[in-house]
């Protein structure tokens, strides 16, 4: 049996390389037993895994400042509607404190009653006023208050992903299958992104 063969000079160079370096900080806890020069690896193969404590950590808060940010967005909205019914009760009060003054300053008009009623009916209008104008102060608070908490969620949302990315960066797989041509760290050693 003939078995075809070629021979002939040149170099060899791989059509992809691809070097496998830190995208977070850490310590190096877990290296591929195939992870040795001249070894070959598939693709998808873990070949390298920092310590993720820390970034299970910082994820972890991340996903409680959302939690707690939703909260507080909660919050608003409920003291919102909270203070709206207030509002309405409030605005009735008033109504049954000016109609009131309006009686006894008809009376006072008539000679029926003191004119010290008057004032004690002038005074307590005067004081729902008040109670009604900072219930609408505070209505008007909610919006502006409930696009700050919005932000807020937003800035937290950003910050979880952000945190989930890093976490999932602490292992680093093959992206394709290949050779291994080189290993410049090892298994306890600390790594800086990049390296």
């Amino acid at each position: 049996e003939i078995q075809p063969s070629a021979s002939g000079f040149g170099r060899v160079a791989a059509t992809k390389t691809w070097s496998g370096v830190a995208e977070v900080e850490g310590r190096l806890t877990k290296f591929a037993d195939t992870l040795q020069v001249g070894a070959l690896i598939g693709a998808g193969d873990l070949l390298f895994e920092i310590d993720p404590r820390d970034y299970e950590i910082a994820a972890a808060q991340a996903e409680a400042d959302v939690l707690r940010a939703q909260a507080d967005i909660n919050e608003i909205v409920v003291n919102g509607e909270n203070t709206r019914a207030s509002l309405v009760i409030e605005e009735e009060i008033l109504e049954i404190y000016r109609t009131d003054k309006e009686r006894v300053e008809n009376l006072v008009q008539q000679g029926s009653v003191a004119a010290t009623e008057l004032e004690t009916a002038s005074r307590t209008l005067l004081s729902q006023q008040s109670v009604v104008a900072s219930l609408k102060a505070n209505v008007a608070l909610v919006d502006p208050d409930l696009l700050s908490a919005e932000a807020v969620l937003a800035q937290a949302n950003a910050d979880l992903e952000s945190a989930q990315r890093d976490l999932s960066r602490t292992r680093v797989h093959a992206p394709f299958p290949g050779r291994v041509t080189e290993r410049g760290a090892s298994e306890l050693q600390y790594v800086r992104t990049g390296d």
